[in-house]
């Protein structure tokens, strides 16, 4: 029943391309990082954000890379935010190149 619900939920904001309010709402949290508990250099915020947002997201994220993928949009060396491909990926292919 759920799966029904949340498959209903995006493909509705996927079509309608646009993101219910509720799902923009996020909670900052501190995080500490190391040494002093007192100085607030020591901590970074972190973003809670609901669950459906996460999902939606990954959705998205998963359709756009199938469509620059399959028609052959991206640079064929661009290698941020792809799988398989980091700044190392990048750093030998230039260098190579």
């Amino acid at each position: 029943m759920i799966a029904h619900s949340l498959s209903h939920s995006v493909n509705l904001s996927i079509i309608q391309g646009a993101v219910p309010n509720d799902l923009k709402s996020v909670r900052v949290v501190p995080l500490f990082k190391k040494n002093d508990k007192t100085e607030v250099d020591n901590y970074r915020p972190v973003s809670i954000l609901c669950v459906l947002s996460k999902i939606l997201e990954k959705i998205v994220f998963d359709q756009a890379q199938e469509y620059l993928t399959s028609n052959k949009l991206l640079y064929e060396f661009q290698s941020g935010f792809r799988q398989r491909f980091s700044t190392d990926t990048f750093l030998f292919i230039y260098l190579t190149t």
